[in-house]
């Protein structure tokens, strides 16, 4: 996450603001880890908050209780597709 943020420094506009749309999976990220660190008290870890808010604001609420953002608690559990 800290790479993701950190190479806006660099991003490139194609377009002045409002001619285009312009989609970017840098920006989308950065706000969704932002909204982690608002959500969970900006606890200095981009990924940690992120992945708490996503759980306990959005995968809890709808009964995704299994789903996970970490591969080692995927593979340490097992059963999974």
């Amino acid at each position: 996450p800290e790479d993701t943020v950190a190479a806006l420094a660099d991003f490139e506009f194609y377009t002045e603001f409002g001619e285009a749309f312009q989609y970017s999976n840098q920006m989308v990220a950065t706000a969704g880890y932002i909204a982690g660190q608002v959500a969970e008290g900006d606890n200095g870890d981009l990924a940690g908050d992120y992945a708490r808010a996503l759980q306990s604001r959005v995968l809890d609420p709808i009964g995704m209780i299994s789903t996970t953002l970490s591969f080692d608690q995927v593979q340490s559990e097992g059963g999974y597709a």
